[in-house]
């Protein structure tokens, strides 16, 4: 039930992508080796899809009325624009202007117009990845053959309901003229449901022009990835090692990156960064700067708590009982208005005074009337309505 976040950071070719997605050929070619089980060389994320599977199919053979399903959404932030993987780059919908990250009242990020597509195995659950890593923008310079040209968010949604059961109570309306009205409440009433989000982020490597010798559209890819890396790490140092409840101003709308990570890096989430230097002696100070960056991130806390959503929360309750209490008002309010008829029609004034007693009890109002019968006489027609009521006036 808890939010979980994984990414990868570092300078470019120092084996971010290798970390995270495994041993694969050119990317540009398009033929990952992630999907066979058998490769000692695969990353993070393959490991993770079998691992959710593997307990997925457990806990549905352990738990009887179990339903678990898994979402896959893959996209990547590409000079500062939002990328669908999961759809045709000629589709309508593979367009950055149709997705727009989204904040819900409680604080959710999420992004609205991302494809999900369920998954209910590893094997197709790796198709998807490769699939999403052959649309995914690479490039060469002089420090990397195969550079990943922009970041890449790999979102797993998990969910768990467990059974159900249905509750349902009639309501019997009757009016004077023998008309009925019947009111049906259903409530679903389950044990709990469970959700979580795993982000796999495969950031792309910071860049120094002087070693790439970046030119045109790779200078300008580059300065969109270190401009929002930079804004990764004021965030990082805005959240600090002080309470939650403490921190100021964190400027996570600088970079999209830092908004769509919002939760990730200081919300409820576990997170978890992976730091790929180089062990080159000519890179020692972007190895430095790596680790500095980690030991930032390091100091950051955070308190997650699971997600775990129960039938009936405490405003649907409460919302509830305020329709009730309402139907309750206007209930007596037509009694106290059929209470007050003519006074030539007694017998339904005794029948109206009669309900008010047995719905407010002992507190039931005079009789409204300024004719009709005196008091003992009243009482006794009450009283036979009623022979379970007293017979006071019989000594």
């Amino acid at each position: 039930g808890f939010n979980c976040s994984v990414f990868t950071y570092g300078q470019t070719g120092s084996g971010k992508t290798h970390t995270l997605i495994g041993k694969s050929e050119p990317l540009s070619q398009g033929t990952t080796d992630i999907d066979n089980p058998c490769n000692d060389d695969r990353g993070i994320l393959p490991r993770a899809a079998e691992l959710i599977f593997d307990t997925k199919r457990d806990f549905e053979t352990q738990k009887k009325n179990c339903i678990c399903s898994v979402k896959l959404s893959v996209l990547e932030i590409y000079q500062e624009k939002l990328k669908d993987l999961l759809t045709p780059s000629t589709s309508k919908l593979s367009d950055s202007s149709q997705l727009r990250i989204r904040e819900q009242s409680d604080g959710v990020v999420w992004v609205e117009g991302l494809t999900e597509v369920v998954v209910s195995e590893a094997e197709a659950f790796n198709k998807w990845v490769a699939l999403a890593m052959k649309r995914r923008v690479v490039g060469s310079h002089n420090m990397n053959a195969v550079s990943s040209r922009s970041h890449l968010c790999c979102l797993v949604c998990l969910s768990v309901v467990q059974g159900e059961q249905r509750l349902s109570s009639k309501l019997h309306l009757v009016d004077l003229a023998g008309s009925e009205a019947v009111g049906v409440l259903s409530v679903v009433q389950g044990e709990q449901r469970l959700s979580s989000k795993l982000h796999l982020v495969d950031l792309a490597g910071s860049e120094a022009v002087r070693k790439t010798a970046a030119s045109g559209v790779r200078f300008s890819e580059a300065r969109h990835i270190n401009k929002s890396l930079s804004a990764l790490g004021h965030v990082i140092a805005s959240l600090g090692p002080q309470d939650p409840s403490a921190r100021g101003h964190v400027p996570y709308r600088d970079s999209k990156l830092t908004r769509l990570l919002q939760n990730s890096l200081g919300g409820n989430a576990k997170t978890l960064v992976v730091l790929a230097v180089s062990a080159a002696q000519e890179h020692v100070a972007e190895t430095v700067s790596t680790l500095k960056f980690g030991e930032r991130a390091r100091q950051i806390r955070s308190h997650p708590t699971a997600n775990i959503h129960r039938p009936a929360d405490h405003q649907e309750l409460m919302k509830a009982l305020a329709m009730a209490r309402k139907e309750i008002s206007e209930l007596k309010q037509t009694l106290l208005e059929l209470q007050a008829v003519p006074p030539s029609r007694p017998a339904v004034c005794d029948i109206c005074r009669h309900l008010l007693h047995q719905l407010l009890g002992p507190k039931t109002p005079p009789d409204l009337g300024n004719e009709g019968p005196g008091e003992e006489d009243g009482d006794r027609e009450e009283a036979s309505l009623d022979p379970e009521l007293p017979h006071e006036e019989e000594e």
